[in-house]
């Protein structure tokens, strides 16, 4: 059972959940939406909007529309008290709502729906020449992309022997490109989209497929105020401990995930560690310090084994 709250801190506003681990043990979670409350003051004193544990409900006096849609019980057991007091133009609800909807979520299982609306933007000539660039950037060695047939094709130069150009030489993208270069161009609109309005990008296995530099730079446009002028937010899951770099994060923008005996995953931020931001966090990971590291066992005893059935196999014989 997982029972949560919005509440204000600092001006900002927090969902905060409660909830009780694969052991019994009870946990709480603070999710930032990133969202301030509009003419807060420096020191607003934390304010609990609404708690709702299943079909009970606690609301703040000031929440009159949640109270409202919820003494007339117009919420469904399956359904949020924000999205049904976002209907009624709740002004907090309706701003948390568009957070949301604002967020573009890319998971493995969702590659296809992400390479159909990277084509769909070949279309637009202003954004297919952005995307072009995009993957010019990136060292591909792809000159054009564009539709034939409502098939996307990528042009590339041929050189002869002496690094003379000969010709312009033309494939099916998605047939003859790397993996790699396919997810970089199904990500390229999603990147420029989030960086454009300042919506949040959520990618499960950022890292997967492409090289450590490219992810790296891809990063960078997010921290850079000069790329990234609306506040667009990159949140990912990565393998790449390359990536644990001062020079790319804060302390409070690195997240560990930690498994329990009993299979449940704990979300835990480097920022409650006691360590300088100048810390090697790589190598400092590695070494355990921060937990998040699997627990492996003995591989090579797979093939102690087999040598032992080998062994008894031909004693028998």
């Amino acid at each position: 059972m997982v029972a949560g709250h919005l509440t204000l801190k600092n001006g900002k506003y927090y969902a905060v959940l409660n909830y009780k681990n694969a052991g019994g043990q009870r946990k709480t979670k603070w999710i930032s939406l990133g969202l301030p409350e509009k003419g807060n003051k420096r020191k607003a004193k934390e304010v609990e909007l609404f708690l709702r544990d299943g079909d009970e409900y606690e609301l703040h006096p000031k929440f009159s529309v949640g109270k409202e849609v919820v003494a007339k019980k117009m919420v469904r057991d399956n359904a949020l008290l924000l999205s049904v007091a976002a209907q009624f133009n709740e002004s907090v609800s309706v701003e948390i709502m568009g957070w949301l909807a604002n967020t573009t979520i890319v998971l493995g299982s969702s590659d296809e729906r992400i390479w159909e609306m990277a084509i769909a933007q070949i279309d637009d000539p202003s954004m297919k020449r952005r995307i072009v660039e995009f993957a010019r950037f990136a060292d591909f060695g792809i000159d054009d992309i564009r539709k034939v047939d409502n098939t996307v094709i990528s042009s590339h130069q041929q050189y002869d022997e002496e690094g003379n150009a000969t010709k312009t030489v033309t494939f099916p993208f998605r047939v003859n490109e790397s993996e790699g270069t396919i997810k970089y161009f199904s990500l390229a609109y999603p990147i420029i989209d989030a960086l454009d309005h300042g919506k949040r990008l959520v990618v499960d296995e950022f890292d997967s497929k492409m090289h450590p530099l490219l992810t790296s730079r891809i990063i960078g446009l997010f921290n850079s105020r000069v790329t990234n002028p609306r506040n667009a937010q990159l949140i990912f899951t990565t393998h790449d401990t390359n990536l644990l770099n001062a020079s790319l994060f804060r302390r409070d923008q690195i997240w560990f995930t930690q498994k329990d005996s009993f299979g449940a995953s704990e979300l835990y931020s480097l920022a409650e560690y006691k360590v300088r931001n100048s810390a090697p966090f790589e190598k400092e990971y590695l070494m355990g310090k921060y937990g998040g590291i699997p627990v492996i066992g003995q591989f090579e005893r797979l093939f102690d084994l087999r040598e032992e059935e080998y062994g008894s196999t031909d004693e028998q014989a």
